[in-house]
């Protein structure tokens, strides 16, 4: 199986971002083949939404992609904790949505070493969309996140509907950068994916999360 697409598409997105940002591979619904020849291509931060399907992945990559960083992006139920230890190479956590789930990460801190976590905050208002709202980021509830957590930063997502999508692209990624810069001016962002990427570049993002354009053919 050719994979020529993987290079060309990683190499243009690449160039757009131009520095700017980190960029994270959504590997998700992919094969590990895909993932083993973006690896070769330099890329070495990929994520995935199912932790499932991170755990799998993980081991069969561990050792063709030693140094391969891990991300999970996806929604976390409070059941899948404990399977998060045993992923080789888990660096990130984008996706702590709610006060339940961080109480269970700190319950299980003693699990894990060297994992970044993200709050997410909803900053669309979409009713589907979960996160904290944007005033229950304060400092004491950073604080909540201890050794040996490491607190990463801020991560949303902009609205998938509306009329003018790229617009309102830009009013969910500066409200997001505003609420960082307010509480925790040096943490890191993580917003932007395959739509609006290049929006997100305007707001100081740390990290793109791109998956469709990586993979399309």
């Amino acid at each position: 199986m050719s994979f020529s697409h993987l290079k060309t598409n990683l190499e243009k997105i690449k160039s757009q971002i131009a520095g700017q940002a980190n960029l994270l591979v959504v590997s998700k619904n992919h094969e590990v083949e895909e993932i083993e020849f973006l690896y070769q291509l330099g890329q070495r931060d990929f994520g995935e939404n199912k932790v499932q399907e991170l755990l799998d992945k993980s081991n069969k990559l561990l050792k063709s992609c030693p140094e391969i960083i891990w991300h999970m992006i996806g929604p976390l139920q409070s059941n899948k904790i404990s399977l998060l230890r045993r992923i080789p190479r888990l660096r990130y956590l984008h996706s702590v949505d709610r006060l339940s789930i961080l109480e269970k990460l700190l319950d299980h801190k003693s699990d894990f070493s060297e994992l970044n976590l993200f709050l997410q905050v909803k900053t669309s208002f979409e009713k589907e969309k979960s996160g904290f709202d944007p005033q229950e980021i304060t400092k004491e509830l950073i604080e909540k996140i201890s050794s040996p957590y490491l607190f990463a930063g801020l991560m949303t997502m902009a609205p998938i509907r509306g009329e003018d999508l790229e617009g309102l692209a830009h009013k969910s990624f500066k409200s997001l950068k505003e609420v960082r810069d307010s509480i925790c001016p040096n943490a890191m962002l993580s917003m932007g994916m395959s739509s609006d990427f290049q929006v997100a570049l305007n707001y100081d993002t740390s990290w793109v999360r791109v998956g469709s354009l990586v993979f399309k053919k």
